[in-house]
């Protein structure tokens, strides 16, 4: 009788090891099918399952067509990007509880945030090789630095030339971080820093138009800080370069210093047209972008975002593209 209520218990173990690994394997993986379905549908199913907030600035009724099978949270972001014609950025809010409930309250409203500063460094294409892929965004390593004044504009300043995230807080008000947070994952650190500060912190990630989209709508709600906008990008040569550096710090030892060296490249290449006239930048560039390297890159984005796209979409970027490629040729500015 003992060894059978001892089997049974094996079994029952057995049973109850399975399904939680069944549970973990699933944890945090997206499957959608929405085949002319509301974005504010997919935008659910992408919360529910990846455990996350999305605030977006997409017409909740646009139509979109997209299938996913058990990707993780990354690609489906990406791919909702790709068919709603947008982007999407980690945002991390940090500040005193009413600012952050009107912050909240305007952005799901659609209402123009004003009165915040972000930081904020747009990564551009990397040298050698790709950034190495998430599985979660919120897992980007943050290798915290110390910040002379313990200021929290300073931690803030200092992550968004880290990690692929939005910070932001109230202008005009700062608080002193009582303890450094210590390196790892941004969502912890982050969760850890506002702790030290002694304030509240929003985390989510903001969907909003593509800057195409937003060409000429100067009603958009545009919030300027030393760090960047929430819409828009900050151009500060030295800090983006800090941004680089930082993400080819992740790549595998082998590929960094190719990666360093291709930098060199390109900050050697930018240097050498500033004293250009247009035309002469623009003969630089078209040598550029001839270079085989380059093509296959290009060539390798495109099949990226053709994979994620519908036919009409990819049929309406290329025409797109014909007619700046025929504006930046005939001398025109698009």
């Amino acid at each position: 009788m003992n060894r059978v209520v001892m089997l049974l218990g094996v079994l029952a173990l057995l049973a109850l090891a399975n399904f939680g690994y069944y549970l973990w394997r699933g944890w945090g993986v997206i499957t959608v099918h929405a085949e002319d379905r509301p974005v504010a549908e997919v935008v659910r199913a992408i919360e529910k399952q990846g455990h996350i907030k999305i605030r977006s600035q997409i017409d909740p009724a646009t139509q979109v067509r997209m299938h996913l099978d058990r990707v993780s949270l990354q690609e489906a972001l990406e791919s909702l990007a790709a068919v709603t014609d947008a982007r999407w950025r980690l945002t991390y809010l940090l500040g005193e509880a009413p600012a952050l409930s009107a912050a909240l309250g305007s952005l799901g409203s659609g209402q123009k945030l004003a009165g915040w500063k972000f930081y904020h460094y747009p990564l551009p294409a990397m040298p050698g090789e790709d950034t190495l892929p998430l599985e979660d965004p919120r897992r980007d390593r943050w290798e915290v630095e110390p910040v002379s004044d313990g200021k929290l504009s300073g931690y803030l300043d200092g992550g968004a030339r880290k990690v692929s995230a939005t910070f932001g807080a109230p202008e005009g008000w700062d608080s002193q971080v009582q303890h450094p947070p210590k390196p790892g994952p941004v969502n912890r650190v982050a969760a850890a820093l506002a702790k030290a500060a002694g304030c509240r912190l929003e985390e989510f990630v903001m969907l909003e138009p593509s800057r195409r989209e937003r060409r000429g709508d100067e009603d958009r709600g545009e919030v300027s800080g030393d760090g960047g906008r929430f819409r828009g990008r900050d151009f500060n040569p030295e800090k983006i370069e800090q941004r680089v550096l930082a993400e080819i710090a992740k790549l595998p030892p082998e590929k960094q210093a190719a990666a360093r060296a291709e930098l060199e490249e390109r900050k050697a290449f930018f240097a050498g047209i500033q004293n250009l006239s247009r035309e002469e930048r623009m003969a630089k560039f078209q040598e550029l972008f001839e270079r085989p390297e380059v093509q296959e890159r290009f060539e390798k984005d495109r099949a990226e975002r053709d994979a994620r796209q519908s036919p009409a979409q990819r049929m309406a970027r290329a025409q797109r593209y014909r007619e700046r490629r025929a504006q930046v040729l005939g001398g025109t500015k698009p």
